[in-house]
């Protein structure tokens, strides 16, 4: 496994783009529409997997786009700070419409991001709460993620003494955690990915040493890429650092929505499962599931007309890839 902090700048070809929905419409933060396929599954068929089931399924995404680091709209700039009651109004609101994930490299759980609570004492994410109460809490080489309602979530390396590094509008900066959230709920997010982290201090490190860096010297598509390198060292979250093959990808990346009810979205690389997991986490759970019933609707309709008319060339093909 290779770690370490140095910079090279990496390049790829992505995917081709391949839309089930508008090819013209764009989400908000400029992410284009997306590009996605879903197989739907139940839980409860998955239970004698002793939690090991790889989420198989089918997804894939256009690689481009939406990285606060290269050149799509990343977390607004630094707001007003908002009030306590303001602060409390938005984690309400995003708690009741958050999408809970897990992840898988093979048969490996690489990510669980589940809300803790009465309902789920092995959630590894709290809701998200005022800044005021967290910060005291906070230890340097924690991971924080900012988020409101619609937008894209922000992750900042916290370095101690009210300070944290963080990509965003297409930088590394080190600014106080009050101006990196700009207001927005906040919550600690350390435990989400499964890997081992590096000490402390080493965490500090590599965050800091890539202060300023900013353009052709940036290799992360986003916050969470750069923030989970940090903590991980791992350079699956640097972009472009993975091969891209035909056939199935070895990530896959379940939703679960409602009920036993999960989605399954399978991928080549680390970076396209994180860009699909924080475009869906900007959707919301309601959002969300519209979304997969029309793919799934669509898929329905095309399947039954290719048949009838003996036609395979809009069939879903069965590496789970549009063909």
């Amino acid at each position: 496994m290779v770690m370490g902090n140095q910079v090279e700048r990496l390049t790829h070809a992505h995917y081709l783009e391949v839309p089930t929905a508008d090819a013209a419409s764009h989400d908000g933060d400029g992410v284009p529409g997306s590009a996605v396929a879903y197989i739907f599954t139940d839980d409860e068929e998955d239970e004698g997997s002793d939690g090991k089931d790889g989420g198989r399924g089918a997804g894939r995404r256009s690689g481009g786009g939406g990285g606060e680091g290269h050149g799509g709209k990343g977390p607004p700039k630094a707001r007003g700070r908002a009030s306590g009651g303001e602060e409390e109004e938005r984690g309400g609101q995003l708690s009741t419409n958050e999408v809970e994930l897990s992840a898988f490299h093979i048969d490996e759980c690489i990510l669980n991001k589940t809300l803790a609570g009465p309902r789920n004492s092995r959630g590894t994410v709290e809701p998200l709460g005022p800044l005021s109460e967290l910060l005291p809490r906070c230890l340097p080489g924690d991971l924080l993620e900012f988020s409101a309602p619609g937008e894209v979530s922000l992750w900042v390396v916290f370095v101690g003494d009210g300070y944290c590094v963080s990509l965003r509008d297409e930088a590394v900066r080190n600014e106080t955690v009050e101006a990196a959230g700009g207001g927005r709920s906040v919550r600690l997010v350390s435990s989400c990915y499964q890997f081992e982290a590096l000490a402390a201090d080493a965490i500090v490190r590599c965050a800091v040493e890539q202060v300023g860096a900013a353009g052709q010297l940036l290799c992360w598509a986003n916050s969470e890429c750069f923030a989970a390198w940090c903590r991980y060292g791992r350079r699956q979250f640097k972009s472009g650092s993975e091969r891209r093959s035909d056939g199935r990808g070895p990530y896959a990346l379940r939703l679960h929505l409602s009920g036993t009810e999960s989605h399954a979205l399978q991928f080549h690389s680390l970076e396209d499962m994180v860009l699909e997991k924080r475009r869906l986490e900007r959707l919301g759970r309601q959002r969300c599931l519209h979304e997969m019933t029309a793919s799934a609707s669509t898929a329905s309709s095309t399947s039954s007309s290719s048949n009838s008319n003996n036609n395979n060339a809009a069939t879903i093909a069965s590496t789970g890839r549009w063909r």
